[in-house]
């Protein structure tokens, strides 16, 4: 009975708890930390190992050195090399109109003495009418990332290294500009790297010019392009730059009495693999280039009425392939560089070989050059001194330079006010 009774007493009491309200919103369940994803992690290094390049040369020179790297090329406002060597004591350039027509230059009265390397390899005149002369038109300098020059007695060398890129990062730029002549340039790049270190670049550039005076009409597309795979300690390449240029026929003032330039279309090409292993400027380091350079064009005719012979006009093709082989050690300021360099041109073969010691101190620049031109049939011995003479406050800046074709000596006090030059 008692149990009956307790029963009955605890019905009511469960039918008095409340229900909690409809709209009270329940708590969620708190998330596992391990659900959401990792924002810590690390991403990796956007900056690649450069892909290998040729060894520039010490440059002897009293202030400023004769090199721009690629944002100063870009700030000189140069479009050739030419506009390069108007600034360089003792070239003398010229031109027979504006960007499309032939330009050249002389070093010390001598068209012989004025040579490029372009990555490494020497650019030659393939255009067998031009006697012999490259025409400094044809030389891409918006290609560039670095322009060396290096004056001594005997010769200018013109060291020119192409654009490269070391970041995942897209690369891209575009330049758009006009001018005189009826001037109309356009200009682009993309450049990428890959997490494995590969490499992808192209690029173009194409500028028309008509020309209602004097200055030479024409246009000149050229395209760029590298793959490749760079690493800490080795890297390989391959390099392509093809440019088709044409112009117009360009008369000169009837009262000169001197022959026209005729117009030209023509491609050229330069292209080349590239296997590096070190590094230039630390340790020992090791570097071989098969490039291949090609022209191809058509001279026009000229059409005048008081024309008195004919141009060849026939195509015509030539093809040099060029082989580089390269090794040097750097320790401190010191650099020795051995060069091997084999053409084939017309089914003939030329070996140049050649050895370079620099030492750079803060003192005095010393710098040796070796070489034997199987193709031009010179041997060249040139040795190079930039001592900083006298008191620290009152030093005397002197350049001396000898070479089989004649010797230079400068002299600049502080400032270069009333130096000396001979020659």
């Amino acid at each position: 009975m008692a149990g009956a009774l307790f029963y009955a007493a605890a019905i009511p009491v469960r039918g008095q708890v409340a229900p909690p309200p409809s709209s009270t919103v329940p708590i969620p369940v708190k998330p596992k930390t391990d659900s959401t994803p990792d924002s810590l992690k690390v991403k990796r290094d956007s900056i690649k190992a450069q892909i290998g390049r040729f060894a520039d040369p010490a440059t002897h020179e009293i202030g400023a050195q004769y090199e721009w790297n690629r944002e100063q090329l870009f700030a000189t406002g140069a479009l050739t090399v030419t506009d390069l060597l108007d600034r360089i004591p003792g070239a003398t350039t010229y031109r027979s109109g504006w960007l499309a027509t032939p330009q050249t230059a002389t070093y010390n009265a001598d068209f012989r003495r004025v040579r490029i390397f372009y990555d490494g390899v020497e650019m030659d005149a393939l255009d067998n009418t031009t006697g012999g002369l490259l025409d400094l038109s044809t030389v891409q300098l918006w290609t560039l990332e670095h322009l060396s020059i290096e004056r001594t007695a005997s010769e200018l060398r013109l060291y020119l290294r192409t654009w490269r890129t070391d970041n995942t990062d897209p690369y891209t730029r575009v330049d758009v500009a006009t001018g005189n002549e009826d001037t109309n340039l356009y200009r682009g790049f993309y450049g990428k790297r890959f997490d494995n270190g590969g490499v992808l670049q192209l690029a173009g550039q194409q500028y028309g010019v008509t020309s209602p005076r004097f200055a030479g009409a024409g246009d000149n597309l050229s395209l760029l392009g590298r793959v490749g795979i760079a690493r800490k300690s080795w890297s390989l390449d391959g390099f392509v730059n093809r440019t088709h240029a044409t112009r117009d026929i360009e008369r000169t003032i009837a009262s000169s009495g001197r022959p026209p330039i005729l117009s030209l279309d023509a491609t050229h090409t330069n292209a080349y693999v590239r296997a590096a292993v070190g590094r230039v400027g630390s340790g020992v380091w090791i570097q071989a280039t098969a490039a291949s350079l090609g022209f191809r064009g058509t001279t026009g005719p000229d059409r005048s009425v008081g024309a008195t012979s004919q141009p060849d006009t026939l195509p015509r093709k030539v093809t040099e392939t060029q082989y580089n082989a390269s090794a040097g050690l750097t320790i401190g300021p010191a650099r020795v560089e051995v060069q091997d360099r084999l053409r084939a041109l017309e089914g003939t073969s030329y070996n140049s070989a050649s050895a370079r010691l620099d030492l750079v101190s803060s003192f005095a620049v010393l710098s040796g050059f070796a070489e034997h031109d199987g193709f031009r049939q010179i041997t060249n011995l040139e040795a190079s001194e930039l001592p900083l003479e006298s008191k620290p406050r009152n030093r005397i800046f002197r350049h001396r330079s000898l070479g089989p074709r004649g010797s230079c000596d400068q002299a600049f006090p502080p400032l270069g006010i009333g130096g000396d030059t001979k020659l």
